[in-house]
């Protein structure tokens, strides 16, 4: 009965909840709403190199885009440290996939930016950022897990500033023990 009971709650809907943070005046308020992250700074790698599993021993993540490349400052864009992610051309995108589902994603970035998440193939939601400005902040929080993430720029060539990934969530199996332990007689799971 618990398994069924946990089959439910774990079910993914059309859409979740997204929280926006636009603007670097609400940079604090995403910091202390996902309390703990990973910075991706682009740091260390050629200017013009193309992206793909470089961070997924350390995040978990691979770019599957195929033209992002590393970018060293050169239009005051990248205000952290300098560096960041950019599309190679116009009307092109940055995207990844997660090795463990996360609720939280941001990134500093100059453009208006369209960010549309998914778990698998089901689309989680999408949110976006229409104040260009250098070194902008834009963050999301979500009521429901994601693995994939694209940022499309609406303006042309997208900019992108030091990722900052949320920590994994519980996948559907912990969360199926969980809620096994938890209805399970006094709280305890069961032993065999």
């Amino acid at each position: 009965m618990a398994v069924a009971l946990s089959t439910g709650i774990i079910a993914v809907p059309a859409s979740a909840a997204l929280t926006e943070y636009r603007g670097v005046e609400t940079q604090a308020a995403w910091e202390s709403a996902v309390g703990s992250w990973q910075t991706m700074d682009f740091t260390g790698f050629a200017p013009g190199q193309h992206l793909t599993d470089e961070y997924e021993a350390e995040f978990g993540v691979v770019f599957t885009d195929p033209t992002n490349f590393v970018d060293l400052e050169s239009q005051n864009i990248y205000p952290n440290d300098g560096w960041g992610l950019v599309t190679g051309t116009f009307a092109q995108y940055i995207e990844f996939e997660l090795g463990e589902p996360i609720d939280a994603i941001a990134f500093f970035h100059p453009g208006s930016l369209i960010v549309t998440l998914w778990l698998g193939d089901d689309l989680v939601g999408q949110g976006g950022d229409a104040h260009p400005a250098p070194g902008n902040f834009f963050g999301i929080t979500s009521t429901m897990p994601f693995d994939r993430v694209r940022i499309d720029d609406q303006a042309g060539i997208g900019f992108v500033d030091d990722i900052r990934r949320g920590m994994a969530v519980p996948g559907p199996g912990v969360l199926a023990m969980l809620v096994g332990g938890l209805l399970g007689p006094g709280g305890r799971g069961r032993r065999g």
